[in-house]
């Protein structure tokens, strides 16, 4: 299965790209696409999104087809029927806009 990963905030300039595709298998969940990116971009990616002890960082947000992971199974919620996944770190996007 295709997913679209998108990276904002810290992560982003981190990573050095906005958004990627990535190819899991049927039934994978969030915790495995965090497996395959520690893999893709080592220490880089793992030291932005997760402590020593392997929880994610307070300033961690995970969104899966716009929901909070923390809102529901976190790292165990399935991506299966959800194509799109993104990470934001430090800096989140705003929702709208006050002046």
């Amino acid at each position: 299965m295709k997913i679209k990963v998108q990276y904002l905030g810290l992560l982003s300039s981190t990573l050095g790209c906005g958004e990627e595709e990535l190819t899991l298998e049927s039934g994978a969940s969030v915790q495995d696409c965090f497996k395959l990116l520690s893999k893709k971009y080592g220490e880089q990616f793992t030291s932005v999104m997760f402590r020593s002890g392997g929880k994610l960082r307070p300033m961690t947000r995970v969104l899966v087809n716009d929901e909070d992971i923390r809102d529901g199974e976190g790292v165990n919620t399935k991506l299966d029927g959800h194509p799109e996944m993104s990470l934001t770190v430090g800096i989140y996007p705003s929702s709208g806009g006050s002046t």
